[in-house]
């Protein structure tokens, strides 16, 4: 997702899902120059909007849990940064935030 865009299609994602109900997703955020802050919100938002809703979101009742890095390749002046993120449903189909170092 470049930085202008609002919005992350999930059309493309639905053409090419199994017919087995989606259990897991993990997804891999590369964010190649501003911050690396810049790609959470959006894609955060984009999961909680777009995903999660059990009747009208990509992963439906079955998820269970989410996996997310975001990645800043490593440059000339500083090393690879990385930020992780895992939405775990708790047994009550709560949906929880983990931070991952």
């Amino acid at each position: 997702m470049r930085s202008y865009e609002g919005e992350i299609p999930i059309d493309s994602f639905r053409n090419f899902t199994f017919p087995a109900p989606l259990q897991s997703l993990k997804l891999d955020v590369a964010q190649t120059s501003y911050e690396l802050e810049r790609s959470v919100a959006p894609c955060t938002r984009w999961i909680s909007d777009s995903i999660l809703p059990p009747v009208t979101g990509l992963g439906g009742s079955d998820l269970k849990h989410i996996d997310v890095s975001f990645v800043q390749p490593q440059s000339v002046l500083e090393r690879e940064r990385v930020i992780s993120k895992r939405w775990v449903k708790s047994p009550n189909e709560n949906w929880q935030i983990e931070e991952c170092l």
